[in-house]
């Protein structure tokens, strides 16, 4: 069982996962996979006697949106029937966890700005506006941003029941884990 420090994280937040073990004591490795390319896995261990414990990594923000973390723990258990002075039986355990990292260091924050408050436009009106672009974690002005501006009636998009969708969701779509793990434990005598 993998338990994180939380669901969502910012690019270069650091990530605590509790590993649970069904035996001690345990080598383990942790696997990042973000749809098929793996990150520099980490070793840990778990002593004898203990059933946890903890491994930290920085999150990248190559990970956005999303990544899935596997791991997989090696040891021994004593045998179901027993043999007098034989060795334990080999163990194995996996797990994995999705977990998402933030998409906020790609918001922008659009501020349209008309000159004239509290006037009503007609069609075919001359409107002059300012239109300022930052950033939305820091709030830093981006300096070669391209703004396309739409004008439609209200009304008309309210009976179609159009929503605009976050270009994010499009540009950085949810991954897949692509790792599979086969072990063939299971056909050992």
């Amino acid at each position: 069982t993998i338990v994180p420090n939380a669901k969502n994280y910012q690019p270069d937040d650091t990530c605590e996962l509790l590993i649970l073990a069904p035996f001690s004591p345990a080598n383990g490795l942790v696997i990042f996979d973000c749809e098929g390319q793996v990150s520099q896995p980490i070793q840990f261990q778990i002593e004898s006697g203990k059933n946890s414990t903890t491994v930290e990594f920085k999150i990248s923000k190559d990970w956005i949106p999303n990544f899935t973390v596997h791991a997989e723990l090696t040891g021994s258990i004593t045998r179901e029937t027993e043999v007098t002075d034989s060795p334990q039986r080999p163990a194995i355990a996996t797990g994995s966890v999705a977990l998402e990292v933030s998409r906020d260091i790609y918001k922008l924050n659009v501020l349209i700005n008309t000159k004239e408050t509290n006037k009503t436009y007609t069609p075919s009106s001359i409107i002059n506006i300012d239109v300022n672009v930052t950033q939305h974690v820091d709030n830093l002005h981006v300096d070669a941003a391209e703004v396309c501006i739409v004008v439609v009636d209200e009304a008309i998009l309210s009976l179609t029941g159009h929503k605009l969708d976050s270009p994010l969701d499009i540009f950085y779509p949810n991954r897949s884990a692509n790792i599979t793990q086969y072990h063939d434990r299971n056909r050992c005598l």
